[in-house]
């Protein structure tokens, strides 16, 4: 349990857009671990979806969602207004910007 929270601590400080995969449980190219350079973007507010989720608002028009969803994700930061504000300025991959340029290749 203690261990647990130590990475999930870890992986919060270093960045909050990476994924861990486990072995064989999905394709690959669905993770982007290949050598594609990343669209990193820098967010410049927030918004709510329909579902009362927050999306991180980025610098090229494009929406991320930042979801406090333990023990998956921990982000409690996003839970409070100056949580969320902290986080202005912060460069995140732009999911859709990656996909946007993996279509042109």
């Amino acid at each position: 349990m203690a261990l647990n929270h130590c990475v999930r601590s870890m992986l919060d400080h270093f960045a909050f857009d990476r994924v861990l995969v486990a072995a064989r449980v999905t394709p690959i190219h669905e993770h982007r671990l290949f050598a594609q350079q990343a669209m990193r973007r820098k967010i410049t507010g927030y918004e709510r979806d329909d579902e009362g989720h927050w999306k991180a608002v980025l610098d090229c028009g494009h929406h991320q969602h930042v979801r406090h969803d333990p023990p998956m994700i921990s982000r409690e930061w996003v839970l409070s207004e100056e949580g969320r504000r902290s986080r202005i300025g912060l460069e995140v991959n732009c999911k859709h910007c990656d996909e946007e340029v993996m279509q042109k290749s």
